[in-house]
């Protein structure tokens, strides 16, 4: 009886100590800031290029902190309005690494005008099917610590871009996109990886979106 009843304690301190970790994850504050990180331009598209701030359509839902997880778009983790921050990055990566020779938010006479639209834009990070199940229904629970999948990242991004002349007339829509998936156990907090996560797949984005206009470079005069 004795064995029984300290059986019992032992299992409740478990599960204690999950949900305590569970509950610690879904409490992270994180500061989000979209960012770029890639090489400088294979080539230099010549000409001054005005972008204008982009229009944020993504999915409202994707900012909401899912159940004992997070996203990276929730307004309180979100160091500044999405649309500008994204339009900010890409400033400075066309400025920094040479897509065109002249760049900047707001430019007298431009060549060309840049107008975007971020389509999606998700970073959250959260359970698992099998983490939801098993933590509500808590079958399973303890085969926690064997190091099962129970907690996964999930982004996406996908930016639009159409660039003007100087008589306002389309030169070229450009559209970059990435998806990423990464499942992992209770002994990793996946959680803090989920803007450099995010911001990985923002630049494989930005950077095919790089590649169309190099390969379109005969269209600008």
């Amino acid at each position: 009886m004795q064995f029984k009843v300290e059986n019992m304690s032992i299992r409740k301190l478990l599960l204690a100590g999950i949900v305590i970790s569970l509950m610690a994850i879904s409490c992270t504050t994180i500061s989000y800031v979209p960012q770029i990180n890639l090489d400088i331009s294979s080539k230099t598209i010549l000409g001054s290029v005005q972008i204008e701030k982009f229009v944020d359509n993504s999915d409202i839902g994707d900012r909401k902190n899912p159940f004992l997880g997070l996203s990276v778009t929730n307004e309180e983790a979100l160091a500044n309005d999405l649309s500008v921050s994204v339009t900010n990055a890409i400033v400075s990566d066309f400025s920094n690494n040479a897509v065109f020779n002249r760049v900047s938010r707001r430019i007298e006479s431009p060549d060309y005008t840049i107008k975007g639209e971020i389509k999606v834009f998700k970073g959250i990070s959260r359970l698992t099917d099998y983490g939801t199940i098993s933590f509500i229904t808590i079958v399973g629970i303890y085969t926690w610590f064997l190091g099962m999948p129970i907690e996964k990242i999930e982004t996406e991004i996908e930016i639009k871009l159409e660039i003007f002349d100087r008589n306002n007339m389309l030169i070229g829509t450009y559209v970059g996109n990435a998806v990423g998936f990464r499942r992992t156990s209770m002994y990793r907090n996946i959680a803090l990886a989920t803007p450099s996560q995010t911001n990985r797949d923002f630049s494989k984005a930005i950077e095919q979106i790089r590649e169309q206009i190099i390969k379109d470079e005969d269209r600008f005069n």
